[in-house]
């Protein structure tokens, strides 16, 4: 409760086709990347 919360849309960036397993698709790497930038933007 109380907690800022971020919702990234995979396919408002362009990446579609995905699942709940993203890490087992084929284009993980292009959401590794998305939430790699989303971590060092939001971890001080």
């Amino acid at each position: 409760a109380g907690v800022h919360v971020d919702f990234i849309r995979l396919e408002e960036l362009g990446i579609y086709g995905n699942g709940h397993m993203q890490m087992m698709e084929k284009n993980n790497l292009q959401i590794a990347e998305v939430l790699h930038q989303w971590i060092r933007k939001t971890v001080h």
